[in-house]
């Protein structure tokens, strides 16, 4: 969890961003990550990629990696979320004003 997607998932809710944290399943016991949003007060959905097919799906080679996903479904930009907050979030307002 990086403070800046929570930050995202408030400020751009209304505007149709959906920030979801995805958990690769080995890395990350079900045991170990249902108590997890509400330990670090995260108000977004995280979801258990138990057997990594969402992992697996999208081709992540490392983690943190992320999508922006713009309103039609395609995938507009993935990447290091926490390298480069100021460049991501200037791309997630660009989308959001199409």
């Amino acid at each position: 969890m990086a403070p800046h997607l929570d930050r995202w998932d408030s400020q751009f809710r209304e505007k149709g961003l959906r920030v979801i944290e995805v958990e690769y399943g080995p890395a990350t016991p079900l045991e170990r990550l249902e108590p997890y949003p509400q330990r670090k007060g995260i108000s977004y959905p995280v979801l258990h990629d138990a057997d990594g097919s969402i992992t697996q799906r999208f081709a992540v080679g490392a983690f943190p990696t992320a999508f922006l996903v713009n309103r039609v479904g395609r995938v507009v930009w993935h990447g290091f979320p926490s390298r480069d907050v100021a460049g991501v979030e200037a791309r997630i307002q660009a989308e959001l004003s199409k």
